[in-house]
């Protein structure tokens, strides 16, 4: 029956008695109000870029060869409504 259980789930056994020391301590790292703001000012300018450059991708011109393709299909279709409207 022990094995159906997964092996991170069982309880460890209790060190009683046995101190454990820590493998380090993790050292608080402070900033300075200058540093923050610098740094905060990094990222607020990296996010205007960003958006600045998303915004030039959605405002891309039409492409040419659609122009010429609806202007293809205009001349087409006017010169078929003079033909019709000439041969009355």
């Amino acid at each position: 029956m022990e094995s159906s259980v997964n092996a991170h789930m069982k309880n460890p056994n209790f060190n009683v008695g046995v101190i454990v020391p820590p493998d380090g301590f993790s050292k608080p790292v402070l900033y300075s109000d200058r540093q923050a703001s610098r740094d905060f000012y990094l990222l607020n300018r990296d996010i205007y870029e960003g958006k600045q450059k998303a915004k030039n991708l959605n405002e891309r011109k039409t492409p040419k060869s659609v122009l010429i393709i609806f202007g293809l299909g205009g001349l087409t279709a006017a010169a078929l409504l003079l033909k019709k409207i000439f041969k009355r």
